[in-house]
């Protein structure tokens, strides 16, 4: 049996004798685990969240538009380009799934909002799972 202890960080075998011994990195199983998609993906997901983060740290950069229990909207100019970047956190009253299910069709959010002229996919992980940039 393989016993994986988040805490401590170590993935365990227990031997025939009922002992546990600790698998090293190198080890065909610890590799398989750690090469499985699940574990991939994880790690796309902090590298993805690590930059998105980042981003939002810069607060000072961000000016507020409005600003509700349900609804923020901020925005910023981007040095050297004419762009605006806006940042959305909203409230959405929907199913998870209806909500997910438009980011499966990001390329048809300039037939929906008015004013958004292209749609891009910055780093997508799944159909559902990205980071997406609307012009």
């Amino acid at each position: 049996m393989i016993e994986i202890s988040l805490d401590e960080g170590k993935v365990y075998k227990t031997n025939a004798d009922g002992s546990k011994s600790v698998l090293k990195r190198e080890e065909e199983v610890v590799q398989k685990f750690l090469n499985c998609d699940e574990v991939l993906a994880t790690k796309d997901d902090v590298e993805m969240f690590g930059y998105f983060f980042d981003t939002l740290a810069k607060t000072n950069e961000w000016i507020s538009y409005y600003d509700e229990p349900t609804r923020k909207l901020r925005y910023k100019y981007e040095e050297g380009s004419p762009m605006v970047s806006c940042l959305l956190e909203a409230t959405v009253d929907a199913p998870i799934m209806h909500v997910l299910s438009l980011f499966c069709e990001i390329d048809l959010f300039k037939n929906w909002f008015p004013n958004v002229t292209s749609c891009d996919v910055i780093k997508e992980l799944s159909p559902s799972r990205g980071l997406y940039s609307c012009k």
